[in-house]
């Protein structure tokens, strides 16, 4: 939203709250070295303005193949649409006249037939596409050089629970 201010401090907050939106104000606040009050309200000022979605990959996101699309087409509703029922995070972006797909899919195959239909058809004009294999997660190399301690990278806790004894 245009109307947040993005200071350093609601960047920083906004950082650790990605790396774990379940984190509890306390070991928010331990992490951005503030009291719990100041991170609680700046968590507050964030909520307000952004909108928080966990991604959902069936069979795990390693299953899935990221294509990007970009064309230009009079019916941008229609693929917005469509891929409100992707079961992966995808994303429309449309600049002028076109349109720019990332899209995630388990069948890339039958989405780039789909697509060609459409070229063939009329229904978008000069497109170009683009299969990216290789995934950068700036979260997770983060992760792996030691940036985010663990106990706060897991958004829910790993293992067995104790058993009461009764």
């Amino acid at each position: 939203n245009e109307n947040l201010e993005w200071t350093d401090e609601i960047w920083e907050t906004f950082y650790w709250i990605s790396v774990n939106y379940r984190m509890t104000h306390t070991d928010l606040a331990r992490l951005l070295k503030t009291s719990p009050q100041t991170a609680y309200r700046r968590r507050m000022v964030i909520d307000k303005f952004v909108v928080v979605h966990y991604p959902i990959f069936v069979g795990g996101w390693r299953s899935y193949e990221f294509l990007f699309l970009s064309f230009e087409t009079d019916y941008p509703a229609f693929f917005i649409d469509v891929l409100k029922r992707n079961s992966g995070v995808s994303y429309v972006v449309k600049t002028g006249r076109t349109i720019a797909l990332f899209v995630n899919t388990t069948i890339p195959g039958i989405l780039e037939d789909a697509m060609d239909r459409y070229e063939e058809t009329g229904i978008i004009r000069r497109m170009r596409r683009m299969r990216m294999y290789h995934r950068v997660d700036p979260l997770l190399e983060d992760y792996k050089n030691g940036l985010i301690p663990e106990r706060y990278f897991w958004m829910f806790k790993i293992g067995s629970r104790k058993r009461k004894r009764i």
